[in-house]
């Protein structure tokens, strides 16, 4: 009886999956991260341009690493202090122009164009990539919240993970373009004389993602909290799926460390979670 049970549940929920799949606003957002993911880059063969051609020592790395981190963190705090406001095709359009252009500042270092500014090396790979895994972040980290957001409910965990494979994948196929392309341009620990080529090819070839934008929902997510009495105003809009879905929050005291509840508004019913 147990294993009949658990068959069932099992059946119920691949059914759910599946009729999650076939929505508009599930698999279109898929394959955008799918093409977003795909795109090769040169993040392998930058540490050994670092090391061999810029005698970069494993402190030095270590030191990039640090400062990366720091990047990382700003491009969060940039994208929750400006950004949470904006609609996903916007941001993400003005986002991947940005990272494009803002990839290509490595190449002041291939060309050592900052020694005639009179810029060391190590510092201004240090603020390169500070600016780089800023801009990585906010491709990267918008990219979570937008599977969260299109994670069927009952299937929530289910529909995140099969978002995150597709990721996965795309990265995949992206390692081994790269590494084809870096065969191709015949870079090598010796060489790197053609280096400056595929990372231009790399930054143009991340704006291919830009006519896949309209793959994404048209959805704007506003936030207002108020520290003092722990309230929050939300609203989640999605257009673009066969059944239109509102997501309002009311606004209401909670005590501090309590979930806010949440109304799902579809179809005039309104439900509690």
């Amino acid at each position: 009886g147990g294993v009949r049970m658990m068959s069932g549940g099992s059946s119920g929920a691949l059914r759910k999956i599946w009729s999650a799949i076939k929505m508009r606003g599930i698999w279109q957002p898929g394959l955008f991260v799918f093409m977003f993911g795909v795109f090769p880059n040169t993040s392998s063969v930058l540490p050994s341009f670092y090391v061999e051609k810029l005698n970069f020592t494993a402190a030095d790395l270590s030191y990039l690493e640090v400062v990366g981190g720091l990047g990382g963190a700003l491009g969060m705090w940039i994208y929750n202090r400006f950004c949470k406001g904006l609609d996903w095709r916007s941001y993400f359009s003005a986002v991947i122009v940005l990272a494009g252009v803002l990839n290509l500042s490595v190449l002041i270092l291939v060309f050592s164009i900052n020694k005639s500014w009179g810029v060391p090396d190590l510092p201004f790979a240090m603020g390169d990539t500070v600016v780089v895994d800023m801009s990585q972040t906010l491709l990267g980290f918008p990219l979570l919240m937008l599977v969260a957001t299109i994670a069927q409910n009952g299937v929530e965990g289910s529909t995140y993970s099969l978002i995150n494979s597709i990721s996965d994948a795309g990265g995949t196929v992206s390692s081994s373009v790269s590494a084809q392309l870096i065969t191709a341009f015949g870079v090598t620990l010796e060489d790197f004389s053609n280096l400056w080529k595929l990372l231009l090819l790399c930054s143009l070839l991340r704006l291919a993602a830009l006519p896949f934008i309209p793959l994404l929902p048209e959805v704007r997510i506003v936030e207002d909290d108020d520290r003092r009495t722990r309230t929050r105003r939300s609203t989640l809009v999605i257009t673009e799926v066969p059944n239109p879905i509102e997501v309002v929050d009311d606004e209401e005291e909670v005590p501090p460390g309590n979930d806010l509840p949440r109304k799902y508004e579809q179809k005039g019913q309104i439900t509690d979670e």
